[in-house]
């Protein structure tokens, strides 16, 4: 069965997004000497993408803010304008342009009381005008294959300035006459990061322009919604909104480190070249899909070109319109969180707990859409949640449990179940029989596979499936009373030294 926002139909039209370029001045005495070097490869970075994207020929680009690094008001503003237009002029396809906060001031913190320097670096008319008059507008709409294109300033949202309710009042009024239309929305502010109602900090839109935007989105069926600012990649379903966001393509935020399992690497990660890149976005008859590219910190210097021909693999994506042949087993945590110690804005005083996406974008990115995970992650209600919303995209989940579950499980499993493409009973094949009036009472229209449990003797380890050759077994299973009503399939597990293409 197709699940209500999986992707089906033909290819349309396919463009990119790339973000936090934070091309910099010659000098960059505007990075007061911190991690000059970093910066600097800001310009050297998006030479490369820029080549790539005219090897890729997307319809369109759009950047998502943080064009450049110093912010407006600054000496080296217009200098680091030039150095990106002259950049991005090689780009052969139009360029959309999103402001960012080192692009047009910072976001405003309402009711909080800012030190002075912070102050002078929010947003404000003459920061917008200076913006304007080196890029292009701060908000405007622009159309491709029947699609609309929306482009906002996220910065100026709860700042209180005239133009924050010009935009509004433009926003509302475009997406009303456009109702029924397929609409999707570029800022450099994500909405939030992990719940939409997490405490506001310097990563997302505070309140209450967060339930405006929110509601915004609900109330038109946004199709999707795509943010940059935080250097990493992130993923949300809100109503029949995906909302993402993009990493830079020049440098790692070393904060959301904290998220990961190993030590970052040189300057703190903001070299980890895996985390870099951008994202190809391709159009279908019904739904998208979201490609991340890494680009792995690459660069090219003025005088280089990429090579004449590309070794890279054709992208694939766990929710492409065909089936998949291959799932993961999630035996270690896919969707945990952790303590960002973000020093910026006001959040050095605050606990920011944020969500690591980073598997699911794993997912995407190898082509899985099968998930096999322990029956306790439905029980789990944010994980569970979870796996609604991907389910709601098109991934197939399936819980597996030791025998019949018990607690907050088994309540999971009767309450819960339809987010599930299969349930999972483990046992040992002498113990089925009493188990099947157990498993029909509780699978519903569930489908139901039996996974036979093996422990070896000569330790704690264990095995799972049966094996190939196992077909007198299958058939004493199922002559067993009530099995071939409780069971609607076997587990066959395929040994290390086993060749899985003739088993």
């Amino acid at each position: 069965m197709q699940a209500e926002s999986e992707v089906a139909g033909e290819r349309l039209f396919t463009f990119a997004i790339i973000a936090d370029s934070h091309v910099t001045e010659e000098e960059a005495s505007a990075i007061g000497g911190y991690d000059v070097d970093t910066v600097r490869l800001g310009s050297a970075r998006s030479r490369y993408v820029v080549q790539e994207l005219n090897r890729l020929a997307p319809d369109f680009v759009v950047h998502l803010g943080d064009i450049t690094h110093p912010e407006p008001g600054t000496p080296a503003y217009e200098d680091s304008a030039e150095r990106f237009h002259r950049v991005y002029e090689d780009l052969t396809c139009p360029l959309y342009l999103v402001p960012g906060n080192h692009d047009i001031g910072e976001k405003a913190f309402p009711g909080e009381p800012l030190f002075d320097q912070h102050a002078q670096r929010t947003v404000n008319e003459a920061m917008i005008a200076e913006y304007e008059s080196h890029f292009q507008a701060q908000y405007f709409s622009f159309e491709h294959e029947d699609c609309l294109f929306v482009v906002m300033n996220g910065m100026i949202v709860n700042s209180g300035l005239a133009c924050e309710e010009e935009q509004r009042e433009w926003l509302e009024g475009l997406l009303t006459a456009n109702q029924g239309r397929r609409i999707f929305v570029f800022s450099h502010y994500p909405p939030y990061l992990s719940n939409a109602d997490e405490p506001g900090h310097y990563d997302a839109t505070d309140e209450p322009g967060r339930t405006w935007l929110l509601g915004l989105l609900e109330r038109h069926k946004v199709e999707g919604y795509w943010a940059g600012h935080v250097h990493n990649f992130f993923f949300n379903r809100h109503g029949a909104t995906s909302c993402y966001v993009l990493a830079s393509i020049c440098f790692l935020r070393h904060d959301y480190h904290e998220m990961f399992r190993i030590a970052p690497g040189m300057k703190q990660g903001r070299h980890d070249g895996a985390k870099l890149g951008y994202a190809v976005i391709e159009v279908y008859g019904n739904g998208h899909l979201h490609h991340v590219v890494r680009t792995h910190g690459r660069s090219l210097e003025p005088d280089e070109t990429l090579p004449a021909t590309s070794n890279d693999l054709p992208m694939v994506h766990g929710l492409a319109p065909r089936e998949q042949a291959v799932g993961l087993y999630l035996r270690a945590p896919w969707c945990d969180s952790a303590d960002v110690p973000t020093p910026w804005g006001l959040d050095a005083f605050r606990r920011k707990r944020i969500r690591n996406d980073y598997p699911l974008m794993a997912f995407w990115e190898m082509g899985v859409r099968d998930l096999r995970v322990p029956l306790d992650d439905l029980a789990d209600p944010k994980t569970r949640a979870r796996m609604a919303e991907l389910a709601d995209l098109g991934h197939r989940f399936t819980a597996y449990c030791y025998g019949l579950p018990k607690g907050s499980a088994r309540d999971a499993l009767r309450d819960h179940g339809n987010i599930l493409a299969a349930w999972e009973v483990i046992a040992p094949t002498t113990g089925i029989a009493d188990l099947l009036a157990g498993i029909n009472d509780l699978k519903g229209e569930l489908p139901v596979y039996f996974n036979a449990s093996r422990v070896f003797a000569e330790s704690f380890s264990s095995s799972h499936g049966l094996r190939a050759d196992e077909r007198g077994v299958v058939e004493a299973l199922l002559a067993l009373d009530g099995a071939r009503a409780a069971i609607d399939g076997m587990v066959f597990g395929i040994a290390r030294d086993e060749a899985p293409a003739q088993t």
